[in-house]
């Protein structure tokens, strides 16, 4: 169970992004927002923590998510099919909805033998050429570069799995995994958060792990772990009107 202080640090941080106060974060409230991306790209922003609904968006899209609010069913809205027919041709992507989990001790411990290391100066060559091996999709997603605090797991020579975190806000650890394309379903990605997690945890953060509520296998690794779930999110690039 994640403790009250690590709760109320990400709940912090969390009101902060989402501009509402702590107490709305454990409402039932459903608010929207108008507020214009940093980079003039059209979008639309939804986080759900309980029954709390937050949507930002681009003014632009503000009267039809409005709209969507008072004709759409709470649970339903945050769908991605339902959006897609809200937005029709407006959408550039749909990314989401996604998972969103805390812990600030692992739970489980590590039953496999895989050789697990954290990168230094010296590994930058194979970390490089592991990163080589992943798809543009795969990198992008883990968020991994050699500037974090990284576990990787070596075989032969080869890095074949790392997790990365960086940190949001003042408290949380965002952590990222990638696993060769040639080395997954066998524990390896668990055993590289597991490992940067207890890390991240011992440097006074709070662990958090994100991935689509599609990808099962990721949300599983995860619940293994001890992480609980905190929130869902959609994150949606529109078109210019």
């Amino acid at each position: 169970m994640i403790t009250e202080t690590s709760i109320k640090c990400v709940d912090a941080f969390w009101a902060k992004e989402q501009l509402c106060s702590i107490e709305d974060l454990s409402s039932s409230q459903a608010r929207i927002i108008p507020q214009q991306n940093p980079n003039r790209k059209e979008y639309v922003s939804l986080f759900q923590r309980n029954d709390f609904l937050q949507i930002k968006c681009s003014p632009s899209l503000f009267d039809i998510m409005t709209n969507a609010l008072q004709t759409v069913d709470r649970k339903t809205i945050f769908e991605a099919r339902v959006l897609q027919n809200l937005i029709a041709d407006r959408i550039d992507a749909i990314i989401g909805p996604a998972y969103i989990g805390y812990a600030d001790m692992i739970t489980e411990q590590p039953k496999e033998s895989f050789n697990i290391k954290h990168l230094s100066l010296d590994d930058y060559e194979a970390f490089n050429r592991f990163t080589r091996e992943l798809s543009e999709l795969d990198l992008e997603h883990s968020g991994l570069d050699q500037s974090q605090p990284i576990a990787y797991c070596l075989r032969e020579g080869d890095i074949i799995a790392a997790a990365g975190y960086k940190i949001w806000g003042e408290c949380i650890a965002h952590i990222g995994v990638a696993t060769h394309p040639a080395h997954r379903g066998n524990g390896i990605g668990r055993a590289v958060v597991r490992r940067i997690a207890e890390y991240a945890i011992k440097e006074g953060l709070v662990a958090q792990y994100r991935t689509l509520v599609a990808n099962q296998p990721s949300i599983k690794i995860a619940q293994t772990l001890g992480f609980e779930e905190y929130a869902r999110t959609i994150y949606i690039r529109a078109n210019a009107a």
